[in-house]
């Protein structure tokens, strides 16, 4: 028995040294996080306090009121929100269109021009800064929100994965609906558009983090402060405060919050988007 009862627990030995691999991981990755949370919450004088503190005594709720009513942190947020939506759902919009074309349809140079979009996305994002401020400034669309909005609207990465998913669709589906009088415009907004929700919804959730999070960017395009994204509102906030760190995380943490809220609404799309494109060569 005692033999029999050691054997069934050997079993469970590779599941249970998994799991604690997994909360370790979970819980080194969550540091940060959590100690972001407590300095946002802290006095300045308990800052530098040794040893440090990770919880706050007492808690400091009035940082957050002075990073919203301080600066203009609201208009930071606002600008934010409203270049993320647009930016997101055309993006998605056009990958899609663009993924339908390659995944469904035959036109001369279909496989170079497929390849092409691919092979950029081994340029590095920096690389692109100087040639797009020169083009930008040509234009006389610096400082203006059309400077953040156009950049971010076209997406190898986003191309590739629609047409990953779509390539999936059976042709029959396709045939159907033309038999039935439907238009090309109208096989892509009746039949793909449906079919592609996860793969679209994963696809969002990674435009609206790169969108939301770029720093780079608008910190060469923009010098007006009222057309600021957070993350570029954040760095003059640092400038402007001498670096009080505990505002800072606290703007930080507010900044943290609507990237958190569009991934737990969308996780399960986000998942099995991921699982279904990622199993396609």
């Amino acid at each position: 028995m005692v033999f029999g009862l050691i054997k069934r627990a050997a079993r469970h030995i590779p599941a249970v040294a998994g799991h604690a691999v997994l909360i370790a991981g979970g819980a080194t990755m969550a540091l940060p996080f959590l100690w972001m949370l407590s300095t946002a919450l802290q006095s300045r004088a308990q800052l530098y306090s040794i040893p440090p503190r990770w919880l706050p005594s007492p808690p400091q709720w009035a940082n957050f009121t002075e990073v919203w009513f301080g600066i203009n942190f609201f208009r930071y947020f606002l600008n934010s929100c409203f270049i993320s939506a647009v930016v997101t759902t055309l993006s998605v919009i056009l990958c899609a269109m663009a993924g339908f074309a390659f995944a469904k349809y035959t036109f001369p140079g279909k496989r170079p021009l497929f390849l092409y979009f691919i092979c950029t996305l081994m340029v590095p994002y920096q690389v692109t800064l100087i040639p797009l401020f020169l083009v930008f400034r040509g234009m006389n669309l610096l400082d203006t929100y059309t400077a953040l909005i156009l950049p971010g609207l076209t997406s190898a990465f986003g191309i590739f994965m629609m047409r990953q998913f779509i390539t999936d669709i059976p042709e029959d589906l396709l045939d159907s609906a033309r038999i039935d009088g439907s238009g090309e415009a109208g096989l892509f907004t009746r039949v793909i558009l449906p079919n592609i929700k996860p793969a679209a919804s994963a696809l969002a959730i990674f435009i609206f983090i790169g969108i939301w999070n770029d720093f780079m960017w608008p910190l060469i395009a923009i010098n007006r402060d009222e057309l600021k994204p957070i993350q570029a509102g954040l760095a003059s906030f640092v400038q402007q405060h001498a670096a009080s760190w505990h505002l800072v995380m606290a703007g930080a943490t507010c900044a943290l919050a609507p990237v958190i809220a569009v991934f737990l609404i969308f996780q399960r799309q986000f998942v099995s988007g991921i699982a279904f494109t990622g199993i396609k060569e």
